[in-house]
């Protein structure tokens, strides 16, 4: 019998590198790009977070509208050669902190209730949110045009805007200020986590961990907190109204992040001809005349 055929050495060797180098790997330049991407979102969470543990609503409101003012600057200032990314990620963290999170907290607020709505409350909730949504399509144009075709980075500057319209009203379960701010805080330093990580991945990995940061969290405030069971025990209007716009959120941040850098192949039109056009001088063979 023949000896049995192997492979040679240096075509595993190569196989087993290419594999190797397939695998999503962390990059330090790309963390660190991240990492100043998600600079406001970090400062955001850890000034929410410190003011509902001294509970000083001067301090943080002086605190947010500094850093409201720095996003701005920092995003429109070109003459500090800062990284596009970053100038693109501060301007739509300022939208979302100077529109996005002041709405979304009064819908929240008016909406954790163990009660039915009053005539009022239910228009304030009402308003609050067609208020949000018009917000949110906002943010989408605003992220379409500073992100210019990185699908990636449409996806990472919807991101604290997704997770608030999703997760705040079920994490803050009792509904009062100190409880509004820890839902918050925990939601801008989680932007800032998935933002600084995911960034530092290649490729489509980049955008998949966006969508898959903002599942997880959700997931774990509807284990930990329970939040997605109390949201049912809410007045009538309320349950509905918020899975609507939390849908609407994640698909919107599915659609402008890795489906849309992943675009499925298109079947060819109706109607249109599949053939190779003649070459010049060559003319197409008439049909016999009939007699």
């Amino acid at each position: 019998m023949g000896e049995r055929w192997e492979p040679p050495r240096r075509a595993l060797i190569e196989a087993a590198e290419r594999r190797r180098r397939s695998r999503p790997r962390l990059s330090a330049a790309g963390l660190g790009e991240g990492l100043g991407m998600a600079a406001g979102r970090w400062l955001a969470g850890i000034t929410c977070t410190a003011a509902a543990v001294a509970y000083a609503r001067g301090p943080l409101a002086f605190a947010l509208t500094a850093l409201l003012v720095a996003l701005v600057v920092g995003g429109l200032a070109s003459r500090w050669a800062l990284p596009a990314r970053w100038r693109a990620t501060w301007l739509a963290d300022a939208w979302t902190l100077g529109l996005i999170t002041p709405l979304a907290t009064v819908n929240a607020y008016v909406a954790t209730q163990d009660r039915a709505l009053t005539g009022v409350e239910a228009s304030l909730y009402f308003e609050t949110a067609l208020a949000l949504c018009a917000a949110i399509i906002g943010l989408l144009l605003l992220g379409r045009r500073l992100a210019r075709g990185d699908t990636a980075l449409r996806a990472y500057v919807l991101l604290p805007a997704a997770l608030q319209a999703a997760v705040l009203l079920p994490s803050a379960r009792q509904g009062d200020p100190r409880s509004l701010l820890v839902a918050l805080g925990g939601m801008y330093l989680a932007a800032g986590t998935i933002t600084t990580l995911g960034w530092a991945l290649p490729g489509k990995a980049r955008g998949w961990l966006a969508l898959a940061g903002l599942l997880l969290y959700l997931g774990l405030v509807g284990i930990v907190t329970g939040g997605l069971a109390s949201l049912f025990s809410r007045p009538s209007p309320v349950p509905l109204v918020h899975l609507l716009i939390s849908l609407a959120g994640v698909l919107m941040l599915a659609v402008e992040g890795p489906i849309e850098a992943n675009p499925p192949r298109r079947a060819a039109r109706l109607g249109t001809s599949t053939r190779r056009p003649s070459a010049p001088g060559h003319r197409r063979a008439e049909p016999p005349e009939q007699p």
